[in-house]
């Protein structure tokens, strides 16, 4: 069986997107195994029955009022470059009232109902495939696993929407008496289920760059602080994920190929740029060209 992980990245997932457009499309690849972090939450269900139009229009034309219903930040744009600060007016307003986290994600829920319809629900369920969404549970501190073929649609849509909280940046969910944030807080490219469940051939979209050379420099404001060392921690924890996933196939005959994405897209991705993450898709479309042709799938 053939599987495609793609990891969580934000507004990265746009390249992984072009990526897997490309590959669907222009050489119907297809799989029957795809699992998603974060970012790549929202992208596997419209990926597994071709939503090419849906899910392109959603990551090349959404701004940050499509993700933020109280955006935690305000982004600073100089000479084609994004600075972010802290929004203190708006984050103040948010414990006012009694909130647990920074920002609220309300938009984003709009944005996956409008872009995975109940139409397309029901092509996943007569599909076949397997898709599955992770995310963490604070409340037992584990990863859990959300299959499509167990949810009803509206379950399935919080499922995916929770997948991609960042807290305290965004929502924080309380779902079946449990408090759920982003999957990758615990398994950023989630390689381990796919081999669990039987794949043989993975395809691993990773939205970093296989050897960072960008020195992050140092940070100039808190947010960006944090920001920083949110990152450190994916980073850490997606090696982590490739290794693991890597040490097993060597013993189980499991081929797995790791994309990663040539070059470091941004140092902030959750700044959501429609004219970037139309290049992104872009770029990510014509990385796969380039690496299909060299055969990297031969």
């Amino acid at each position: 069986m053939k599987a495609l992980v793609i990891s969580g990245g934000g507004a990265k997932g746009a390249w992984a997107g072009g990526l897997v457009e490309y590959l669907s499309r222009e050489k119907g690849m297809d799989w029957d195994i795809l699992v998603g972090s974060s970012t790549g939450s929202l992208l596997v269900p419209c990926v597994a029955i071709k939503a090419w139009d849906e899910v392109k229009r959603a990551y090349t034309t959404s701004s940050q009022n499509d993700i933020f219903s109280s955006c935690p930040f305000i982004i600073h744009k100089k000479n084609d470059h994004f600075k972010a600060s802290f929004n203190h007016k708006g984050i103040i307003l948010q414990f006012i009232q009694g909130r647990k986290t920074l920002g609220e994600s309300k938009s984003l829920m709009k944005l996956i109902r409008k872009t995975f319809t109940i139409e397309h629900w029901n092509a996943i369920q007569d599909s076949g495939k397997q898709i599955i969404v992770t995310v963490s549970n604070l409340t037992h501190n584990v990863i859990e696993y959300k299959y499509a073929r167990d949810c009803t649609y509206d379950d399935f849509i919080d499922w995916v929407w929770i997948s991609c909280n960042l807290v305290p940046f965004m929502s924080l969910a309380k779902k079946d008496n449990c408090e759920y944030a982003d999957g990758g807080f615990g398994n950023p490219i989630p390689v381990q289920e796919a081999i669990n469940l039987g794949a043989t051939e993975i395809d691993v979209v990773v939205l970093q760059p296989r050897h960072r050379t960008l020195i992050t420099p140092p940070s100039s404001n808190a947010f960006m602080l944090l920001l920083n060392t949110f990152n450190f921690m994916q980073h850490q924890l997606s090696r982590d994920d490739i290794s693991v996933g890597m040490a097993e196939s060597r013993y189980s005959g499991i081929k797995i190929r790791l994309i990663h994405t040539p070059e470091e897209l941004t140092d902030n991705s959750f700044i959501f740029d429609p004219e970037e993450m139309s290049q992104w898709w872009k770029m990510g479309y014509e990385h796969a060209r380039k690496i299909y042709e060299e055969g990297f799938w031969h």
